[in-house]
């Protein structure tokens, strides 16, 4: 998984929205904030979880080529940051979204993509 790069937003979809004080981007905030939330919650972790379990023999990269099974699990949990409070996770969340926002990586990776488009 893309540690590196958790989130992929740009400053051109920010825009798209309408600007960083417009209402869709305060919408869109409160929205990937709630679904976040929403993954958190116990019995919707089990499923995810239980789905990795069972994903687990195709052989994917991923799951089983790159990286031992239980690290996948592990790292699931870890990118769902149990250990903060459901404020604390929204507050998580809308930084991530702000520092990927920004994130010079992205504009590598897109400068990458439309080169090679070109070539």
């Amino acid at each position: 998984p893309k540690t590196y790069l958790p989130m992929r937003i740009t400053e051109d979809m920010v825009h798209g929205m309408g600007g960083r004080g417009s209402d869709n981007y305060a919408k869109f905030l409160s929205l990937t904030g709630a679904a976040f939330i929403a993954l958190r919650r116990h019995e919707n972790l089990r499923v995810m979880m239980s789905l990795l379990r069972l994903m687990i023999p195709a052989a994917l990269p991923d799951l089983s080529v790159n990286q031992p099974p239980e690290q996948v699990l592990c790292s699931l949990r870890d990118r769902l940051r149990l250990d903060l409070s459901d404020e604390k996770a929204v507050s998580f969340m809308e930084q991530l979204v702000e520092e990927n926002t920004t994130s010079r990586m992205w504009m590598a990776v897109d400068a990458i993509h439309n080169l090679g488009k070109r070539l």
